[in-house]
């Protein structure tokens, strides 16, 4: 199962894909997407760390596969986040991939 997902923002009351953020926002508005951005990542990667122990430890038979896909999700939203803060020359507030420890 290949995981997918599209970030849609409302921006003044028009609705813009994550990836456009850049050229529709001003530095505090990027500033706080990529705190949101952040967010999401975290909890996605917490999410993904306690499912990928539990596949583990039960013997899940496609664990290597699921894993696989969580992996590229988590490199797409590194990548969108990637881009807004180039763009914006921004630091974001939020690490990298996860947890401290892995995940």
């Amino acid at each position: 199962m290949l995981l997918e997902f599209d970030v849609q923002v409302d921006v003044d009351g028009a609705t813009v894909p994550d990836r456009e953020l850049p050229g529709v926002l001003d530095t505090a508005a990027v500033a706080e997407a990529m705190d949101v951005l952040g967010d999401i990542n975290a909890r996605i990667c917490a999410h993904f760390a306690l499912e990928e122990r539990l596949m583990r430890e039960r013997g899940y038979d496609e664990n290597r596969e699921h894993k696989a896909d969580h992996d590229r999700l988590l490199d797409d939203l590194r990548e969108r986040r990637r881009l807004i803060d180039e763009y914006d020359g921004a630091t974001p507030t939020h690490g990298g991939r996860g947890p401290p420890g892995g995940g």
